[in-house]
């Protein structure tokens, strides 16, 4: 791995754009994160890219429009290695490690084995794994294979499935996730399985655009709150979702509107509103936005 170039603030977030096989068809991002105001010491927040470009072509996400194949194990963990050496792999008191960079990560087959290696590589921290998908209709034996390796290797709240929902119409999800997926009925049959009592509940999570669908009551019939959990982000300004018009509900300043919030928690769910700091997106630090730009800037 050849990284090409960084940029950002220590406080918020270092993004890193990083060269496989000596090919620019095989650039990917990775980022180096905090919560603002949370020293690395206490939280870190490694985020890292599965696929070199995206087959999924989410209308809100920068990261599709090419895609040249999946990173291999040993490349999904360069970028988390990378990251930790640059501060000597000190020690934090929450490590998390989250697959939702470029790329749909249940689509590449090297996850499992990342995962299986990932606790090594971290020492001497313990990575809280975090999974993002789509859920690709393809993709249930994945799927069943995180189930094991969680009950395995990462007991105990030390994984994070999170499911991109963005909207309760399923005709609507597939235009904004234009990939055959599996449906809201079928993501809670699976999350009835795949929960223990001692996992993390799993998030399904909503970045709300104006106009988009998201009835509150459709989630309360399907999902159960004592296992699953809402979260909330903006839509946040990329390209794609510019060209798609697709414009945020919640803002990036001052106190955003809850109304929609208010009403998942009467139906018994804990919501998380995740809203970057305005420093993250004055960067550009959106997924694919990096590498667009570099394309962009390097044709």
């Amino acid at each position: 791995m050849e990284v090409l170039a960084k940029k950002g603030r220590e406080e918020n977030a270092w993004i890193y754009l990083a060269r496989f096989r000596n090919s620019r068809e095989h650039l990917v991002e990775f980022v180096d994160s905090v919560e603002p105001g949370i020293p690395r010491e206490k939280k870190w927040c490694i985020n890292i890219s599965t696929q070199f470009g995206c087959p999924v072509n989410c209308r809100l996400c920068d990261a599709g429009g090419s895609f040249n194949g999946n990173l291999t194990a040993e490349e999904l963990l360069a970028q988390v290695k990378y990251v930790l050496g640059t501060r000597n792999f000190m020690r934090t008191e929450k490590l998390k490690v989250h697959y939702a960079r470029m790329g749909e990560p249940l689509l590449n087959p090297s996850l499992i084995a990342s995962l299986l290696e990932l606790p090594e590589i971290c020492r001497p921290n313990t990575p809280m794994a975090c999974v993002a998908t789509t859920a690709p209709a393809g993709s249930y034996q994945q799927l069943v294979k995180l189930a094991e390796i969680k009950d395995k290797i990462y007991r105990a709240g030390k994984f994070q499935l999170q499911f991109s929902v963005n909207s309760t119409d399923e005709g609507v999800r597939d235009y904004l996730m234009p990939v055959k997926k599996m449906s809201l009925q079928e993501l809670a049959e699976f999350g009835e399985r795949f929960w223990d009592k001692s996992d993390r509940k799993i998030n399904l999570n909503f970045a709300l655009a104006r106009n988009i669908p998201v009835e509150p009551e459709v989630v309360g019939k399907l999902f159960n709150p004592e296992k699953f959990l809402i979260k909330v982000t903006p839509v946040n300004p990329t390209r794609n979702a510019e060209i798609n018009g697709l414009e945020s509900m919640v803002g990036f300043e001052g106190k955003p509107d809850l109304e929609i919030a208010a009403k998942f928690r009467e139906l018994g769910f804990e919501v998380i509103v995740s809203i970057g700091a305005k420093e993250e997106i004055d960067i550009g630090s959106n997924c694919g936005q990096y590498v667009k730009m570099w394309n962009t800037v390097n044709c």
